[in-house]
């Protein structure tokens, strides 16, 4: 669980580093490692296999439409 909150902890500076660029200025080596630090979350996410609450499954659910929308374009 700790790794988990260390994961979250990243994922939420790199967020807010994000939303910081100003408009047409893209740090892609920053959404890259984002990127990665969602997909690790989701992976583990399944194999731990945490006691299923609906917060839990909605937060995984939105971590997975952004890698889809972020890596490969995909809306949902």
């Amino acid at each position: 669980q700790t790794m988990m909150q260390k994961l979250a902890t990243q994922i939420e500076r790199y967020e807010q580093y994000l939303e910081g660029l100003t408009a047409g200025r893209m740090d892609n080596q920053a959404v890259y490692a984002y990127t990665n630090l969602l997909k690790t979350v989701v992976e583990l996410g399944r194999k731990i296999r945490p006691a299923k609450t609906e917060k839990d499954a909605e937060a995984l659910k939105e971590q997975a439409n952004e890698i889809l929308e972020s890596e490969y374009g995909i809306k949902r």
